[in-house]
């Protein structure tokens, strides 16, 4: 594993059909991963995500970000944003997966 990927960093993990995924989550999202994970969301969301989008929602909220890896590879994601804005003096936070 790279220097990005440690034990430390492994938020559970899974056996599923005999295959080991580790689930991981990061203090900073490791750059190593970024085009795996892009490619991942360009598959699979209905509308595309801009590499520097994402990039900048990784940098900001990497701590509620998590990757799953099978053999190195990323296999799953969760993004997370989370925000709080003001109106009228009173605060409300709001976010989404």
């Amino acid at each position: 594993m790279g220097h990005d990927l440690t034990k430390n960093n492994i938020y559970h993990t899974m056996i599923i059909n005999n295959k080991k995924i580790d689930i991981h989550q990061y203090d900073t999202f490791p750059k190593t991963h970024l085009n795996s994970v892009y490619k991942l969301l360009s598959s699979e969301l209905s509308e595309p995500y801009n590499i520097f989008l994402l990039k900048t929602i990784l940098k900001n909220y990497s701590k509620i970000a998590l990757m799953s890896l099978y053999n190195e590879e990323c296999v799953g994601v969760v993004i997370s944003k989370i925000t709080t804005k003001c109106k009228n003096n009173e605060a409300s936070t709001f976010g989404y997966i």
